[in-house]
């Protein structure tokens, strides 16, 4: 349970992934955020709606 560790990077201008490979007992890379939080603005995404399943119809 201890050999996988994530952790939150913070905003950054661009979607960045990155995975690093540590020595057990090591210390994990520190998170390198390039925007400020305080500068994030969110957007909601639409729900998608579904139509209505009718389960007479077959």
């Amino acid at each position: 349970a201890d050999r996988v560790v994530t952790v939150d990077g913070g905003y950054r201008e661009e979607l960045t992934v990155e995975l690093w490979v540590v020595p057990s007992g090591a210390t994990p890379p520190s998170a390198s955020p390039t925007v400020d939080p305080s500068e994030v603005k969110t957007t909601r995404t639409p729900t998608r709606r579904r139509g209505r399943r009718d389960d007479d119809e077959e």
